[in-house]
């Protein structure tokens, strides 16, 4: 199962945030972005119920603001 999550952080609390993501191994990207997210990363889970878990844990890490899933549904292109 994979996702694209949206954050919204904190000011000033960016880089901690990215620090806290970058020890969970399911976070496959990271980007910083303009617009309405701070951060856009990819996440990976085994199932659904872990990627709620996770879900629940970036939610609670100190700075998170909010967080906006969108699940992958196809890879209509992939050129990775």
């Amino acid at each position: 199962l994979q996702a694209f999550v949206g954050l919204t952080v904190q000011p000033k609390s960016g880089r901690a945030v990215a620090r806290r993501l970058e020890r969970m191994p399911e976070v496959r990207q990271l980007c910083a972005v303009s617009g309405e997210f701070d951060y856009v990363l990819l996440l990976r889970a085994e199932s659904a119920m872990r990627m709620n878990a996770l879900l629940d844990e970036m939610g609670d890490i100190e700075g998170v603001i909010k967080t906006t899933t969108s699940v992958a549904l196809a890879w209509k292109i992939d050129r990775t």
